[in-house]
């Protein structure tokens, strides 16, 4: 047999089997190693022990000189493969057979199962519940973080002031009625609420929150808005006259920001 011009270097070669279902993709075997060299590292990735296999190259090409190098037979440096063919009864390979109808299958009752602790099913429970626990921990972080930025009561009232003229988002104005918490309105963080007295009836209350009055307001003229919302000033009536191109109607935001 010649073997001049044939590859060297490294070689990649995909790994059959007779009593396995898995392909081994683009194994590399050294061009110079023997082919006992080829059972041996074969023997690490499947099991199958070298004085019980036989090798064919590219399924038809008998790898049958232990001695000989691998390039001794003309594989490609890429592309080909090597079948094994394991003939030892008592194989290892047997017991990894993931195809061969005749291994009995290993079955566990549901209540077995679910008193294993290093099942899949306590294992995906645990990854979720581990989830639950950052997500907990994140809006925790953010509610502290936003609870630092909230002004306090005091710092509200030291600037919007009852009776005060105001504007608020979306060019409404009216009279600063109430200033403080209104534990009727649900929130995670202690807001602060200004209740405002609307000069036209763009509100969405009486001053009222269930049931509860913070301040007399004609039917649709009150309303209770986030401090950052108020600017307070010199902001007299409005023409009912006079067209304004800058009022805004309340948007889809206003449901979450007034009450």
């Amino acid at each position: 047999m010649s073997v001049l011009n044939l590859p060297t270097g490294t070689i990649h070669l995909d790994i059959t089997h007779n009593l396995l279902a898995q392909r081994f993709a683009e194994i590399p075997f050294d061009a110079t190693s023997t082919i006992l060299a080829v059972k041996e590292k074969i023997h690490r990735i499947t099991g199958s022990k070298p004085e019980y296999v036989t090798l064919k190259l590219n399924g038809n090409v008998v790898l049958d000189n232990d001695s000989l190098p691998l390039f001794a037979y003309s594989p490609s440096a890429t592309g080909g493969f090597i079948h094994v063919i394991d003939f030892d009864p008592m194989s290892v390979a047997k017991d990894l057979c993931f195809e061969n109808s005749n291994v009995e299958k290993y079955t566990i009752s549901e209540d077995e199962y679910s008193k294993r602790a290093d099942s899949a099913r306590v294992f995906k429970q645990r990854m979720l519940q581990m989830k639950k626990e950052q997500i907990v921990q994140t809006q925790t972080e953010k509610n502290e973080e936003a609870l630092r930025k909230l002004p306090s009561l005091e710092e509200v009232q030291a600037r919007v002031k009852i009776g005060m003229r105001c504007e608020v988002k979306g060019n409404k104005r009216g009279t600063v009625a109430f200033v403080g918490r209104v534990p009727e309105i649900p929130s995670i963080l202690p807001v602060i609420w200004v209740g405002l007295k609307y000069d036209e009836p763009v509100g969405k209350n009486d001053g009222t929150v269930n049931g509860k009055r913070y301040f007399d307001a004609s039917k649709g003229y009150g309303g209770f808005v986030r401090p950052d919302w108020v600017e307070v000033g010199e902001f007299p009536e409005k023409d009912p006259f006079d067209s304004d191109d800058d009022d805004k109607k309340s948007t889809e935001d206003d449901l979450f920001e007034e009450l």
